[in-house]
């Protein structure tokens, strides 16, 4: 783990129940110092805690396993099948815009620490923090090492058509400004 380690800050992790699960597992486990965010199918939320609250959170009633987020669970579906596609076709290893979502600064630290501009940082509704960055798509391994983080998605890319295409290319078009009919 990188960061995480006891003395770092919250860990963010996986923790597993045994069935549908009950409101008094949940207190329990908030009882531990736990954060718990939310629900991911089948029996398990996402939850951030100290790392040496774990042990304990592992006897709670009904948890069966508490354990990190797989790297490959942290990358959408379409970023890895570009990845993948890439790969395949043995193609240039282009850079890409990239969205990380996190727990707290600590992404957006490690990122700066490993060397990447940071374009774009927030606090989303929700509460994670959502920051920009642009990667070599074989670089995507550095940010799934980072325990704060739990989903990079790769930013949509804006394809215009007609005549916004043309003003576009033209070095004319105005974000919010109509197009002429015809």
């Amino acid at each position: 783990m990188r960061s995480g380690k006891s003395g770092e800050g919250p860990s963010l992790v996986i923790v597993q129940f045994s069935g549908p699960i009950q409101p008094q597992w949940l207190d329990d486990l908030e009882a531990t110092g736990a954060t718990v965010h939310h629900y991911i199918a089948d029996y398990a939320y996402l939850v951030t805690m100290e790392p040496d609250a774990i042990d304990g959170a592992k006897r709670t009633a009904g948890v069966t396993w508490i354990g990190r987020i797989p790297a490959s669970a942290k990358i959408s579906g379409a970023l890895a099948w570009n990845i993948a596609r890439s790969a395949a076709e043995k193609s240039d290893d282009a850079n890409v815009k990239v969205i990380v979502l996190g727990y707290g600064e600590a992404a957006a630290k490690e990122l700066e620490a490993l060397g990447y501009r940071i374009e774009a940082d927030r606090e989303t509704q929700m509460g994670w923090q959502e920051t920009r960055i642009t990667i070599s798509r074989s670089k995507i391994d550095d940010i799934t090492g980072i325990d704060s983080v739990f989903d990079i998605e790769e930013v949509p890319v804006e394809v215009r058509g007609g005549e916004r295409a043309a003003q576009t290319a033209a070095g004319q078009y105005e974000e919010g400004a109509t197009a002429p009919f015809g």
